[in-house]
């Protein structure tokens, strides 16, 4: 049933968005819709998910559980942040870079800071980002 629900949700995306219940659900879901993911690239996207030793034990039970499984949490109303990363690495999405602001009660103090996560693993060869940096969050602006 969850894979005819990814398969519903990736050829309407705007209909899976109003569905949401949960913010990063949204999120990943204009991203879908951004890139215009569809059933190809999306499963294609999962098989490299699972057969990455560093997202799951390699035995065919446990990938095909752990592939089930991202499939069911992506169409679900909401995601917790760990199935949205993971989801987010299954559609192939390597960086995240986030501006962020948080705002306490009445206080009109509020605090704001960048961080990036970069979704990838990094190899020996790789230790610094795009921009040329190797710190993954900045101060406070």
């Amino acid at each position: 049933m969850a894979k005819k629900d990814l398969l519903d949700a990736l050829a309407d995306p705007e209909r899976q968005i109003s569905k949401s219940k949960g913010e990063l659900n949204k999120i990943f879901w204009r991203v879908i819709d951004f890139y215009n993911i569809g059933a190809r690239q999306m499963y294609d996207g999962l098989r490299n998910y699972v057969n990455d030793p560093m997202n799951c034990e390699q035995t065919t039970n446990r990938r095909t559980e752990e592939r089930n499984n991202l499939i069911s949490a992506m169409v679900r109303p909401s995601m917790t942040m760990y199935t949205w990363m993971r989801a987010l690495k299954a559609i192939q999405i390597y960086r995240v870079e986030m501006d962020l602001r948080f705002y306490r009660g009445k206080e009109r103090k509020k605090i704001e800071f960048s961080h990036t996560i970069d979704l990838h693993t990094v190899s020996d060869t790789d230790e610094a980002t795009d921009d040329g940096t190797t710190e993954n969050e900045s101060g406070p602006v």
